[in-house]
């Protein structure tokens, strides 16, 4: 016979087991996730599954307001979306670092922004028959991403997909699609006029587009690691963005005979009329850069991560510096922006941190926020026009800092301006007089600079072209 303490110790054990199993068995979190009217919700079990059921949409998260299993995201190893579910919402499953696979259920016909991003461990993607959308930047950030497969029922491809993707070697296509086509794990437009994506990840040092390609989309080339690109001669738009960006690689483009839009000098690419430049390769090797005489744009990001450069010299002739122009050129030291520039973009400037002094003309009106962001080097800014003219200056980018002294009336380290020297050419002429009344005469000019103030009452105004006159006639000193 058993003793009663054996038979007591034996119950008490299998009570505890049974009290334990169910715990074992349940979710370790739950909750809501629909979009207001849907009945969705979410379910993280124990192995690391996040199980998203029910009928309708999710909701749409955002940076402030990210979704609940957020906290999680170094447990969840598998996402499945259920059948009823019909929009996975913006940055539904940013940053599950630890995800390895996504089911997405049939039912799903919209995918919203960011939805899959930065999910570092994720290896595959397919995207299943019924999805019709995805949203601007998708599937981005994904370091380990090697293929993606699009349905045939996608009809919409929000912009930036796939941007930084780095190991991405693949995006197919399923046959039948009407909107979309893959060529060698490239993704275009279904008639090959449009590039949209060259996979980050893909092998080979250089690539030819086809010449059926007359558009690039705004990340075409994003990340990726070739070393030499030649565009088609059919090629007519960049895109308003930097198709290039992060091609920590590219050494040379290349323009095909006959093209129209665009050309190529030495490896550099600009527009036909040589008047914007529109990319200067990262990888160039050379230090130093003089932009040609014809060139009045800086385009948008030309200059972007050209690390190799300590010095770009910028002619007489430019008006324009667009966004991101300059930013990330960490060897950049000094940088003369010549007179007749009017406007600094923003993040023109960001992150050039070894970037000590910059020269800016008194033509410059407004200063973007951002144009110096992260420019934690700086500590000199040679301005051509007075205090008042500084501080009247439109946007919230101007430089500034405990660090930063601001040097007023002057053309630059070292060099005094010549009073009277309107057009900066080191003398003062009768059409030092001429340019001055010029600005005088039109009301959309930009101020004159500082050397026309030859009264010192901080204004350039009739009274200053006059003097000028005298000035330049010999009649004063």
């Amino acid at each position: 016979m058993i003793p009663l303490k054996k038979v007591l110790t034996l119950l008490l054990v299998m009570a505890l087991c049974l009290c334990l199993l169910p715990t074992a068995l349940a979710a370790e979190a739950s909750g809501d996730c629909g979009a207001e009217g849907a009945s969705v919700t979410w379910r993280l079990d124990a192995d690391g599954t996040l199980t998203i059921a029910g009928s309708g949409d999710m909701k749409n998260y955002s940076l402030r307001d990210p979704a609940p299993w957020k906290e999680y995201r170094s447990e969840i190893k598998a996402v499945v979306i259920e059948n009823g579910v019909t929009h996975i919402g913006n940055l539904a499953f940013w940053p599950l670092q630890a995800v390895e696979s996504i089911r997405i259920a049939p039912t799903v016909r919209t995918i919203g922004q960011s939805a899959v991003s930065q999910c570092f461990s994720l290896t595959e993607l397919t995207i299943p028959e019924g999805v019709e959308e995805l949203g601007r930047k998708a599937i981005e950030g994904c370091d380990n991403l090697k293929k993606v497969s699009l349905p045939a029922s996608l009809q919409v491809l929000g912009e930036y997909m796939f941007t930084e993707c780095f190991s991405l070697a693949s995006i197919e296509v399923a046959a039948g699609n009407s909107t979309f086509r893959s060529v060698d794990g490239i993704l275009y437009n279904s008639n090959l006029t449009k590039l949209i994506q060259y996979p980050a990840g893909r092998e080979g040092s250089a690539f030819t587009l086809p010449e059926t390609v007359e558009v690039l989309s705004n990340s075409a080339f994003d990340s990726c690691d070739l070393e030499e690109i030649t565009l088609s001669a059919s090629l007519r738009d960049v895109g308003s963005a930097e198709p290039f960006g992060r091609c920590h690689s590219l050494r040379a483009l290349h323009v095909a005979a006959g093209n129209a839009y665009f050309t190529a000098v030495d490896g550099v690419l600009f527009s036909a009329d040589m008047k914007t430049i529109v990319r200067y390769p990262a990888a160039k090797t050379a230090d130093s850069y003089t932009v040609p005489a014809s060139v009045t744009t800086i385009g948008f990001g030309a200059f972007y991560i050209c690390r190799n450069l300590t010095a770009i010299t910028l002619p007489a002739s430019l008006q324009k510096l667009e966004s991101w122009s300059f930013a990330y050129c960490e060897g950049l030291t000094s940088l003369v922006i010549p007179d007749g520039v009017t406007a600094l973009a923003g993040t023109c400037f960001g992150w050039c941190r070894g970037l000590t002094e910059v020269t800016i003309p008194a033509s410059v009106t407004k200063i973007e926020v951002g144009a110096f962001d992260s420019t934690t080097a700086l500590t000199d800014v040679y301005y051509g026009g007075t205090e008042a003219q500084w501080n009247a200056i439109e946007g919230n980018g101007k430089p500034s800092g405990e660090n930063v002294t601001i040097h007023f009336n002057s053309a630059g380290p070292g060099e005094t301006p010549v009073p009277g020297d309107v057009d900066g050419d080191g003398e003062v002429t009768a059409a030092d007089a001429a340019a001055l009344f010029a600005v005088l005469c039109d009301p959309a000019a930009a101020p004159g600079p500082a050397t026309a103030d030859l009264n010192a009452d901080g204004k350039t105004n009739n009274r200053d072209a006059i003097l000028l006159f005298r000035k330049a006639a010999g009649l004063m000193a």
